[in-house]
């Protein structure tokens, strides 16, 4: 039996409907570009809730001041000497403006990174108020900082591109990493000075950020842990953790390493100080993760805590596991 013709008139609007839909993407990627003096920026990434503030070495709260990350593109639009100069601050959906974090005074600049450094990505963190929305990157130039760049760098020209402050929206940005992403409901548990806890799981066949993207290798995907870490004890921390997934299979893996998700720092705490990271593991496809292993190395501790005049704090024991709540994910298709 031959196969039916296409109709040509459906097939024209389906034409007509990818033309113009690209050309639209085209166009809200092009409306999201601006030029600043000689940079040409515009916002990819934002991260918010715990993989934010793991990336920023911090415990998510879940409640109280939480953490946005906005990742940008940055391309230089001159040859020769760079002066950008501006300020970077993210509004939220309440009307409030926040500086770069770590930024206490609205008046410091934000000059642009090294030449290297410009073309890629930048990863720019903000902290704001719970339940407050990130709406648009604020970018204000400092044009008097830029004539005095120019003048100190003996230069005759100075370039006027753009305007003096820009808005460019952040609504329908995609988060940084292709994740299904499930926050933790367990108890903190302790080991040794150390009070842990899992604050969310992130499972996908991609990673992507400063630097470029990661794909899993083949029949496998990414599994990302993140950690808050507290010492509850009374001397600077002296564990150092190793970290093992154990999925529904019963196999165990290590962690990989990854540059662009730090592990929580867990050595030489203070006395109630915290700090956050994210595990990065590359389990076979159709398994489920369902444990985290922390493990600690007493002999290496007793030596740190010898140095420090005190016993060794064996709390919890040598090891802790902790429950999982990730959602199934499907395999991939063959």
């Amino acid at each position: 039996m031959a196969g039916r013709r296409p109709n040509s008139a459906v097939t024209g609007l389906l034409t007509l409907l990818l033309l113009v839909t690209s050309c639209l993407c085209a166009q809200a990627q092009e409306q999201r570009s601006v030029e600043l003096g000689h940079l040409l920026i515009a916002p990819a990434y934002v991260d918010t809730g715990p993989f934010a503030a793991a990336q920023e070495g911090a415990w998510y709260p879940g409640h109280g001041a939480r953490f946005v990350v906005v990742i940008v593109k940055t391309e230089i639009l001159t040859h020769g000497t760079v002066c950008s100069e501006f300020t970077a601050h993210l509004r939220v959906d309440s009307g409030a403006e926040y500086d770069l974090l770590g930024t206490q005074d609205t008046n410091i600049r934000r000059r642009a990174p090294p030449t290297i450094a410009l073309h890629g990505e930048v990863k720019w963190p903000f902290q704001v108020k719970e339940n407050e929305r990130p709406l648009a990157l604020i970018l204000r130039r400092d044009t008097e900082g830029e004539k005095g760049c120019y003048q100190a760098e003996r230069s005759s020209a100075w370039l006027t591109l753009g305007s003096e402050m820009v808005s460019l929206p952040l609504d329908g940005l995609a988060m940084a990493h292709d994740l299904n992403v499930v926050e933790q409901a367990g108890r903190p548990v302790r080991l040794g000075q150390l009070e842990i806890a899992t604050t969310a799981v992130g499972v996908g066949s991609a990673l992507s950020g400063p630097g470029g993207a990661y794909n899993a290798k083949q029949s496998h995907h990414f599994v990302l842990v993140c950690i808050g870490v507290k010492n509850v004890g009374n001397h600077p921390s002296c564990s150092f953790i190793h970290a093992r997934l154990i999925v529904d299979w019963g196999y165990e893996y290590g962690d990989v390493p990854s540059g662009w998700f730090p592990h929580p720092r867990t050595m030489d705490l203070l006395e109630g100080e915290e700090s956050g990271g994210i595990y990065v593991f590359e389990p076979h496809d159709g398994t489920i993760p369902t444990t985290l292993v922390l493990e600690r190395n007493p002999s290496d501790e007793r030596i740190c805590a010898d140095r420090q005049h005190r016993p060794l704090d064996m709390t919890g024991g040598a090891r802790v596991r902790i429950h999982l709540d990730v959602l199934p994910r499907p395999r991939r298709p063959k």
